[in-house]
């Protein structure tokens, strides 16, 4: 099985463990599950993720909005001290879920959402950085990313309030489709053929340019792949059930190493060559 190797970049280490800290305290251990882009990033370095996302389980929100407010009250309260603001207008608490969105003061966007999950699967649980906060499975991430988004529309943002299909989405699936195809194979037979019908729509029905006109373009990208079609592309092949119709994905080549500039140099001695 795949040990995912779970490690948060330098530039999202203070925030993360400031989330951490507060989530960790108020929900029991391994309720609270960090997914998303920048998990990825620590197990590929394919792409840089600019956001923390945040899950937990429908289950055990809801136990907490049952039991009281007081729960959210003091959450919302530990958030505003350590400065990882609330953006209330993006803000959606319900009577059993709930979506929150924040900033931080360095500019770090985190969301907070209440999710169906399968829970731990053999890849995981995994404790993120030795926090409270488990790490997700590749199959939690991509089932979030495919089938997820593709029906909560409305019931809140999908993209950011706006597209259905993301393209950093599209360029995390092209990444998954060449680096562990059967995991992805395993992902598409999970989902029934009505709903992954419906997914196929939506990528057929996406914009070409996509990566022209989303307002959150995929950052120093460090995989080559096309991105002009690219979900119409992914739409073939999920239809087909044939991963090969989607364009290939390949990792930037390592830059080459500078040669040592005394490397191979003859240092004559006074004594001899």
């Amino acid at each position: 099985m795949r040990a995912m190797r779970v490690e948060v970049p330098d530039r999202l280490k203070h925030d993360f463990h400031a989330l951490a800290s507060i989530f960790g305290d108020l929900f029991p251990s391994g309720q609270v599950i960090l997914g998303g882009g920048m998990l990825l990033e620590s197990s590929w370095d394919h792409r840089e993720s600019t956001d923390i996302d945040l899950f937990i389980l429908d289950s055990d929100m809801a136990y907490a909005l049952r039991s009281g407010h007081q729960v959210l009250d003091e959450l919302f309260d530990r958030l505003e001290k350590a400065e990882l603001h609330i953006r209330e207008d993006e803000t959606r608490i319900g009577r059993l879920s709930c979506f929150i969105k924040g900033e931080s003061e360095a500019g770090v966007e985190w969301t907070f959402v209440s999710t169906p999950t399968e829970g731990p699967g053999p890849d995981g649980p995994t404790s993120v950085e030795g926090t409270a906060i488990r790490a997700a499975t590749f199959t939690e991430i991509f089932m979030g990313k495919i089938a997820g988004r593709a029906f909560n529309a409305d019931k809140g943002p999908t993209i950011d309030g706006k597209q259905p299909v993301p393209i950093r989405d599209c360029f995390d699936i092209a990444v998954l489709a060449a680096q562990d195809p059967a995991l992805l194979e395993d992902i598409l037979a999970r989902i029934p053929a009505a709903p992954l019908a419906e997914i196929v729509s939506n990528y057929r029905n996406a914009p070409e340019d996509l990566a022209e006109i989303d307002d959150k373009p995929i950052k120093h990208a460090r995989w080559t792949i096309p991105l002009h079609g690219l979900p119409q592309r992914i739409a073939d092949a999920f239809e087909a059930k044939d991963l090969s119709l989607m364009p290939l994905a390949k990792p930037f080549p390592p830059e080459p190493e500078l040669p040592d500039e005394g490397a191979g140099q003859r240092h004559n001695s006074p004594g001899g060559p």
